[in-house]
Order: structure tokens, then sequence, then C-alpha cells
């Protein structure tokens, strides 16, 4: 999807804007959490990464939620074929 197609959807909507404006504090918090996870892991071997996100998810069911985030993969582009992610937090 083009990113600037997808943004102006997104602002167009707006329930999904007041969804937003209502958690403000959360998206703050998720995206320096993202942040630090990233950092995080660019420094990892793969095996430490693999240890760290033994939680398996169906690709099927990852695409799906892409795409009702917006985000719609054709069948060329859809190449996830592993999907793991970290054990929630406690």
């Amino acid at each position: 999807m083009d990113p600037a197609a997808f943004r102006s959807a997104l602002l167009a909507d707006p329930e999904r804007i007041a969804a937003l404006q209502s958690y403000p504090e959360y998206l703050g918090a998720e995206k320096a959490r993202m942040a630090r996870m990233a950092e995080r892991w660019a420094e990892r071997t793969v095996d430490a990464q693999r240890a760290s996100a033994p939680v398996p998810r169906d690709t099927v069911h990852v695409y799906k939620q892409l795409a009702e985030a917006g985000l719609e993969y054709g069948p060329a582009f859809r190449l996830l074929r592993n999907v793991h992610v970290p054990l929630p937090d406690n």
C-alpha cells in the first residue's frame, strides 16, 4: 500500500482518529518500548533472538491482522514463513 494513501485514509476516518487520540500515553509508551527492543535486537545473535521470542504465530493470522490495519500484501509479497514473538510481559 502507498504510505501516503494509508495516512490519508487513516486521517479521514474519525473513529480511528478518536481511538488513537484516546490512548496518547499508550502510543508514546509503545513507541519507546519498540525503539528499545529494536536497539537490543540489532545487537543480538539469531540464536539469542530465537530464545527470547519462543511464541510462534500463524503467518495467515499475521497477514490477516495486517490487512485489518490497512496493510494489504498480495501473494507475491507474503514472504513470512516463521513468526515468533516474545512471551507476554507479566
